[in-house]
């Protein structure tokens, strides 16, 4: 968690703050990675607990305005869910804004997302095309205990959720590129392989003896796709063969080994990355 500076007196500020500690209304500048004392605050302000400034007054933040569908609010705590959901979103958004993705600086499309109550049935997650879908029932500590026990996938959270996801958006986004989709089959695999049954075999047969070697979850080693969606895999792809915004490959690397030491083994391990220190 980042502290950051009360830009009106003494003390420190957490990420989610909406005020100060004496109750002076602050909002985070997700352009500057400050927090600010004055309006436009978002629009979603006061109806989910938004602390993202806005463009100008009654817009949305620039995090809020990728919504494109929220939750029904008649379904049973469909706000309260959608609010964690947005906080998670926003966590994810600005960590990616280190490395420029969807500032105004990026000249690639932004994600829309899709962010849906579940009602009877499960909403299936997933992105296609740009499109980020979420189920905000997923911050329900009973229901994503459960979905974590059933599915093995201990590390579920929120946040993964919209790592992962807009780790294939970002996939996608590449796969645009002339140059992408060979380089990534040589080294990754054929995405094209079938991913629904790419799945079910993981799910009933369990990942390959040696997936510890060269994933990092077993769920990664399942199909391209799955490895893709996993931000480390996803700085490789993104260290390999997209510099458009300006960053230097080797410091995006050297950034993301050290917040996330784990991949100095595995794949970062075969490409060398993990001589960046």
């Amino acid at each position: 968690m980042r502290v950051f500076s009360n830009p009106v007196g003494a003390g420190s500020l957490w990420f989610d703050n909406l005020t100060t500690a004496d109750g002076t209304p602050v909002a985070y500048d997700p352009q500057a990675r400050a927090f600010l004392p004055s309006p436009p605050f978002c629009a979603n302000r006061e109806k989910i607990g938004c602390n993202w400034i806005a463009p100008k007054a009654g817009a949305f933040c620039r995090s809020c305005a990728m919504t494109a569908l929220a939750p029904d609010p008649s379904i049973a705590n469909a706000i309260p869910n959608w609010a964690q959901t947005e906080a998670a979103k926003r966590w994810a958004l600005d960590n990616l804004g280190r490395w420029h993705w969807f500032r105004p600086e990026d000249p690639g499309a932004p994600p829309v997302f899709h962010l849906l109550a579940e009602g009877p049935t499960p909403v299936p997650m997933g992105h296609a095309e740009g499109v980020v879908t979420i189920s905000v029932a997923e911050v329900d500590p009973i229901l994503v205990t459960s979905r974590r026990e059933a599915l093995q996938e201990p590390y579920r959270t929120m946040i993964g959720h919209m790592r992962h996801e807009i780790a294939h958006m970002l996939w996608w986004r590449l796969s645009l590129r002339e140059d992408f989709l060979d380089a990534f089959r040589s080294m990754f695999g054929d995405e094209r392989v079938d991913y629904p049954a790419a799945l079910q075999y993981h799910y009933e047969n369990g990942p390959p003896p040696a997936w510890r070697q060269h994933y990092l979850t077993s769920y990664a080693s399942a199909h391209p796709h799955s490895l893709c969606g996993h931000p480390p895999q996803r700085t490789i792809i993104r260290v390999s063969v997209d510099n458009r915004v300006g960053v230097d490959p080797v410091f995006f690397a050297k950034k993301s080994i050290q917040a996330c030491p784990e991949t100095r083994t595995g794949l970062f391990t075969e490409m060398g990355v993990q001589a960046v220190r």
